[in-house]
């Protein structure tokens, strides 16, 4: 304990180190300010602009002093009300002793509380303070001490008074300065400086360690005759300490909640400490602060999983535990000792899967008979040809507070965060764990799980079917039947002559080349460039969420079934001859662009343009346009209007034919397989 005892200490510094400040209260507590003058003829402009004061509306109270002679001072107290003096004050001590007043704490009613200080008097001579906790300066003289008075806000007259002194260790009289003043549930809160040694409530000195001053605080009650509290950093008080009543023993609370009760000993505040008695350096519960104003009454309790908010953290797990309490400030007591024997859960019930539709579907339990105290699961998902045999998908702990909408729900889901794999049986299994341990019994495997088979079937379209070659003249186009839920096709081409795939492409609908409309697709597109051979088509449908799947090979693809390409559908032969030379080749230039034309001829699927000056001597533009691009896919005209930048001049377009067999290189004016058009000028 002796480490846990060096924490808590540095962390009650923290708390008594910092005085609250009043919330419908005012206070003004710093250097006593001298007044030229006393009582008589006191105006609120002969007030020295350092003296302490509270304003409250029109109303204005101050405080100091006035010399009274050479060697003597008296306290000296005023109220003013728009202006108007209403009560001065400067016998509250009128001995020998110097007084002087530099506080002030007003809570805009009755309760108004004046600060003093004084180095010596008896309760007969000052402030009203035969009553008080301490009544008089006490033995010795010159060290300078505290009063705290009631007045009266009407007449500024003292109600009742007490001293604030320390002890010195011969017993004389030490010094004290109050450095705040708060009235809080009823009890007027001093903090202070208090030189060796502060006091307990008792009167009697603390036992300290280290320099003075020491941070102290009272805690009077509102007539200022008793001291109800007192505490003091790096001191030890002499209040009695706290006695836990509950829980002892053996308890069998099935959440692992139990209440904390303990006998109050007037303190403003206690701190609890529950641990494990197997890890005493950890707390599973530390309350560095409770308010006796909110857990206390004739005896004291806390739920601390749920108080002041909800703490999962508190809770306690079946085992032997340790609770140590001290009242703020003080030492600790006991320890206390109590076994947690809480019962095990069952299984969770009703273990089903929805939205096996999607990627990510739901978990959904329930909680019946004690396992309505659960309170964490763990869950186990394995693809169920890998399980026992494979690493699981997910292994994980979760909180009852995240899957069942609260540390107190009974209806439970979980909604997966993985994408799951379509067409795969999954096996998940659920564990609990509760105050109890860990799940036990059940009738589905009578080993505290509960498990659920489920396989994830995404909407899917169907398999493409009627597949359809038309081969045109060497670029074929394939048409096949479309789907709703397509939103578009992988093509795959296989070549037979060389035994190789020769195409494979995913083409959304109304992009590249792929058109869809009156329940067919088509697909023509210039990347299918073929070689003469024998050619099988397959086509699978891609959905939103997943692609077609099944059919004849079991992969979602349609297409002819026979490997040989035996002419099913989907199968297509290119056996074409070289293209001949095209004819009737034209050319002019006009709007910045050279209009070509000329007549397709069969087998041709490219056609090489090119534009430039006689014997070419000078080529401007030399590029390979496709038959579809130039609108001749099935021979007929082909034409272009090429945007190009020509210098005035006299040009020739010629052309070159090519397709599956190659490209012609033979025939024409330069026996090299272009066809030359007339001159034409530009511009």
């Amino acid at each position: 304990m002796r480490k846990f005892n060096v924490l808590f200490l540095f962390i009650l510094v923290l708390i008594i180190g910092s005085a609250a400040l009043p919330v419908h209260a005012a206070s003004s507590i710093g250097s006593a300010a001298g007044f030229s003058s006393g009582c008589s003829g006191l105006t609120q402009a002969a007030i020295p602009a350092g003296a302490q004061r509270i304003v409250s509306g029109s109303t204005t109270i101050y405080i100091g002093y006035r010399q009274v002679s050479g060697n003597n001072q008296n306290s000296i107290a005023a109220r003013f009300d728009s202006g108007v003096l209403v009560w001065c004050r400067d016998t509250y001590e009128t001995g020998t002793p110097d007084s002087r007043g530099y506080g002030l704490f007003w809570d805009g009613a009755n309760a108004l509380y004046a600060v003093f200080s004084i180095d010596g008097g008896t309760a007969s001579t000052t402030f009203n303070a035969n009553g008080g906790w301490l009544n008089s300066y006490g033995s010795g003289g010159g060290s300078k001490v505290a009063v705290i008075a009631l007045l009266d806000p009407a007449t500024g007259l003292s109600l009742g008074a007490t001293y604030l002194t320390s002890l010195n260790s011969n017993g004389r009289t030490n010094s004290f300065e109050v450095t705040g003043l708060n009235l809080t549930n009823n009890r007027l809160v001093v903090n202070a400086n208090s030189w060796f040694s502060p006091r307990n409530t008792d009167r009697t000195a603390m036992t300290c360690s280290g320099g003075s001053p020491f941070a102290y605080v009272v805690e009077l009650n509102p007539t200022l005759t008793s001291a109800l509290w007192a505490e003091a950093v790096n001191c030890i008080s002499k209040a009695p300490a706290p006695v836990l009543t509950a829980p002892t023993g053996t308890i069998t609370n099935p959440y692992g909640n139990p209440n904390y009760t303990w006998t109050p000993n007037g303190a403003p505040g206690y701190e609890l400490a529950v641990f494990r008695s197997d890890n005493l350096v950890t707390p599973v519960y530390y309350g560095a602060n409770l308010p006796a104003a909110t857990y206390c009454a004739a005896t004291c309790t806390i739920e601390p999983v749920s108080q002041p908010s909800y703490n999962e953290s508190a809770r306690l797990y079946d085992g032997a535990h340790v609770v140590y309490i001290r009242a703020r400030g003080g030492t600790w007591s006991a320890p206390y000792a109590f076994t947690l024997d809480a019962p095990a859960p069952p299984p969770v019930a009703n273990l089903g899967v929805t939205g096996i539709n999607t990627r990510r579907p739901t978990l959904n339990w329930s909680l019946t008979g004690n396992g309505v105290y659960a309170t964490w699961f763990r869950l186990y998902l394995v693809p169920t040809a890998q399980f026992r045999v494979g690493a699981p998908t997910v292994d994980y702990w979760f909180s009852r507070a995240q899957l069942c909408g609260g540390v107190t729900g009974n209806s439970c889901s979980l909604q997966s965060g993985l994408d799951l794999n379509d067409v795969t049986q999954y096996s998940v299994y659920i564990q609990t764990r509760a105050p109890g341990g860990i799940s036990e019994g059940g009738a589905q495997y009578n080993n505290g799980w509960s498990g659920a088979d489920f396989m994830v079937n995404l909407p899917k379209p169907g398999v493409p079917q009627n597949i359809a070659v038309n081969i045109n003249q060497g670029r074929p186009s394939i048409g096949w039947d479309d789907d709703a839920q397509a939103l578009g096709f992988t093509v795959v081409i296989f070549n037979h002559t060389t035994g190789q795939w020769v195409y494979n492409a995913y083409h959304l609908k109304g992009n590249a080349g792929l058109s869809c409309t009156g329940g067919r697709c088509t697909l023509l597109t210039d990347t299918m460039i073929f070689a003469n051979g024998s050619y099988s088509v397959y086509v699978n449908a891609v959905g939103n969420q997943a692609a077609s799947a099944g059919g004849s090979f079991n992969n979602g693809y349609g297409g002819p079934t026979t490997p040989t390409n035996p002419g099913e559908p989907g199968d297509f032969v290119l056996d074409f001859g070289v293209p001949i030379l095209v004819t009737n080749p034209t050319a002019n230039f006009g709007g910045g662009s050279v209009n070509i034309s000329f007549t397709g001829v069969p087998g041709a699927t490219w056609y090489y343009v090119w534009i430039g000056t006689a014997n070419g001597a000078q080529t401007n533009h030399y590029v390979w346009y496709s038959s579809t691009v130039l609108g001749c896919q099935n021979v007929g005209t082909c034409s272009k209007s090429i945007p190009l930048s020509l210098p005035p001049g006299t040009y020739y377009f010629a052309v070159q034919s090519a397709g599956p067999a190659g490209w012609l290189t033979t025939d024409g004016s330069a026996n090299n397989g272009f066809a030359v058009s007339a001159a034409f000028p530009a511009p």
